[in-house]
């Protein structure tokens, strides 16, 4: 159950944080509530409603997998124990196929728990009794690690590739690329970096703010993920070089 006592902050104040603190004032971010407790589902729905987010929610973990991609949401909120297909099964059928920004939010409080749950992908890891204005907080520091958001736009002429960056959208030799918010964020870095080398410690930073070696094959599959995402417009292109023992850079100059 979310926490309402006098310890936790009002709806009021944690809306008027949320406002404040949100990425970006006029894009409404989705939340893929996968919680069986209606008390649970109704209270999260009011507090990230007042925060300018959408939520959609699932009663376990077999609806959640199905509303994935009905949903598209931007990060998910996962309850661990529930029926008819926990968390735990969930959690790993996501990272199976993609890098998605997950958040367990469980009761279960063991140290052992929520080192598997960290080992398994989860981005983080909220403990219930939940606080109103921890979980907003919580999930706002979780997108500012996968979605780099500002106010500009990076033009690449000679690639001819554009950057939105609050959009997040991707336009290559006219065609929109579909990349999911950890790719963008590598591509985000990359392209305020260019042309020079955007570090495998960097990286490892700016996307989950743990610069743990063992990140490094997750960087290494979403690199491939983008230079595939890319040669299928262009299979010369070659937008994304890797600098040996240091790490990657995109080969353009921007205006």
């Amino acid at each position: 159950m979310v926490n309402t006592s006098n310890s936790s902050f009002p709806l009021s104040s944690a809306g008027s944080v949320g406002r404040q603190n949100n990425l970006s004032a006029h894009t409404s971010y989705r939340i893929l509530l996968v919680e069986d407790d209606p008390d649970t589902v109704s209270l999260i729905k009011q507090i990230f409603k007042q925060a300018d987010f959408e939520v959609v929610s699932a009663p376990n973990g077999q609806e959640g997998i199905k509303k994935l991609p009905q949903v598209s949401p931007d990060i998910v909120l996962l309850d661990l124990m529930m029926p008819d297909g926990d968390g735990w099964e969930m959690l790993e059928r996501i990272r199976m196929t993609s890098d998605l920004p997950v958040i367990i939010m469980s009761a279960i409080s063991q140290k052992e728990s929520i080192v598997k749950a960290l080992q398994m992908g989860a981005d983080d890891y909220i403990t219930k009794p939940i606080h109103n204005n921890e979980v907003i907080e919580r999930v706002n520091a979780v997108l500012r690690r996968t979605i780099k958001t500002d106010n500009n736009t990076l033009v690449f002429p000679k690639e001819d590739l554009v950057i939105h960056f609050k959009s997040r959208e991707v336009i290559y030799q006219g065609k929109f690329i579909d990349l999911t918010p950890k790719e963008f964020a590598i591509l985000a870095s990359l392209a305020r970096h260019a042309p020079g080398v955007v570090t495998h410690e960097t990286l490892r930073m700016e996307l989950w703010g743990d610069n743990s070696a063992l990140l490094q094959n997750r960087i290494k599959y979403l690199v491939f993920s983008l230079r595939q995402k890319f040669e299928q417009v262009n299979i010369e292109g070659k937008l994304i070089t890797t600098v040996s023992r240091k790490g990657y850079r995109l080969k353009a100059e921007h205006e």
